[in-house]
């Protein structure tokens, strides 16, 4: 990944426009579709959880540690 300084937005939404589609992009490589519609990944970083065996979301199994 190239960093870029002085990105404004719209030089951002061109260069990653994979970032911007939100039905069938790229997070839902690596989210499962509960884990992108929890509050939970609106506040903190969540590492990416549809790489695992099972079908159940982690914010399933871990308590709201709040």
């Amino acid at each position: 990944m190239a960093r870029r300084e002085n990105l404004n937005w719209d030089e951002f939404a061109h260069d990653n426009p994979d970032l911007l589609v939100w039905k069938g992009g790229i997070l839902s490589h690596y989210y499962r579709e509960s884990t992108l519609k929890s509050d939970l990944v609106r506040r903190v970083f969540v590492l990416p959880d549809k790489c695992l065996e099972s079908e159940t979301s982690l914010l399933e199994v871990v308590p709201d540690q709040r």
